[in-house]
């Protein structure tokens, strides 16, 4: 004699496919905002830490804050190689790392495109060492050459 089939037979297949189309959705939902936030350019202050990074080196940027056209930046010299150990060397150190980190950031390569990039008229930079301050400095689009101030001994 046949067994016949009762209501949990008739609807433990439906439950399994409902529940494998319910988990298929959360996949594909996952995978699709992981592909969008892969696709979205990263932030102003990402792209000017990874310009700065690139040339004074990775980890040195403590902060970096874009506010009315001015590029704040936070920079630890801290494990520099190039940092020179005569204090009289340091003027012009400086003055050369900002006129370098502020061109890049004042006119970056042509595939970083950042419309709040385009609208920072000005760089200023604050150098620490062992979480000292130690100078200053800063460039306005347009000038030549950095100014820098070193802080008091």
């Amino acid at each position: 004699m046949a067994k016949r089939k009762t209501k949990d037979d008739l609807l433990r297949p439906v439950l399994v496919y409902v529940g494998v189309v319910a988990a298929l959705g959360v996949v594909l939902g996952v995978l699709q905002a992981r592909y969008e936030a892969a696709r979205r350019p990263p932030s102003a202050e990402a792209v000017v830490r990874n310009l700065t990074e690139g040339f004074v080196g990775q980890g040195t940027v403590r902060s970096v804050r874009l506010e009315a056209g001015t590029a704040e930046l936070e920079i630890s010299m801290d494990g520099v190689r190039a940092f020179p150990q005569d204090r009289s060397q340091w003027a012009q150190f400086f003055r050369d790392a900002t006129d370098v980190a502020a061109d890049r950031i004042l006119t970056p390569p042509p595939q970083v495109t950042s419309p709040a990039l385009a609208s920072v008229e000005r760089v200023a930079i604050r150098y620490t060492l062992q979480g000292k301050e130690v100078a200053r400095g800063s460039k306005r689009r347009g000038e030549r050459t950095a100014t820098v101030t070193l802080a008091g001994p």
